[in-house]
């Protein structure tokens, strides 16, 4: 039974490691028969991808959309053959251009910080900067319904923040992070106390 307050159906990590990172997302919308399907990260060869989705019971064709934060490996390997394949990728601009894309995708597929990205019918994104070595963002998704907005935060490969969410109330909060439980415990406890 899907909980129409929320609108989500799955949410599964199909990987999150230096060897690879996917996230997988199913969307329920109001006059829509099937979810729409939404991947977060592409950082496997494209049939890995594929053979992980599948192993959560997940068709590369119940990927409706396709996410992807930075140009490294881990994040964005299968992001050619997605294109190639007619999939929806979007993207910062340097991603497509480490990929020799830039002649295949246009303005739509490309992220700029801080705009907000309609990628479906009651779906929207708006990417953020986050502090790393290449140009990375992070996003805020929202899903619209007759029962109201549904916010996503998605972070990865970052050092530091500097976006105000002050504004935005989330109820799924998406945070890959390949760290211990002590530095994390650290940095959790040094940002409530400078009230960050």
């Amino acid at each position: 039974m899907i909980n129409k307050r929320y609108a989500l159906g799955k949410v599964l990590s199909v990987g999150s490691s230096s060897e690879g990172n996917a996230y997988y997302i199913e969307i329920h919308r109001k006059g829509y028969p099937t979810p729409f399907g939404l991947l977060i990260e592409a950082g496997f060869p494209y049939n890995e991808l594929s053979r992980r989705l599948l192993n959560y019971g997940v068709s590369m064709r119940n990927v409706n959309a396709v996410l992807v934060t930075h140009e490294h490996h881990d994040h964005s390997l299968a992001v050619k053959e997605l294109v190639e394949r007619g999939k929806k990728v979007y993207a910062p601009l340097s991603v497509f251009k480490h990929w020799g894309l830039e002649d295949k995708v246009t303005s739509r597929n490309i992220f700029e910080v801080g705009k907000t990205k309609l990628i479906a019918d009651g779906i929207d994104v708006v990417a953020f900067k986050v502090e790393h070595d290449v140009e990375t963002v992070g996003f805020i998704i929202t899903i619209r319904g007759d029962w109201g907005e549904h916010r996503i935060f998605f972070a990865t490969d970052t050092s530091y923040i500097r976006y105000n969410f002050f504004k935005y109330t989330f109820e799924t909060i998406m945070i890959e992070a390949n760290n211990t439980r002590r530095v994390l415990y650290y940095a959790i406890k040094n940002a409530k106390a400078n009230g960050d």
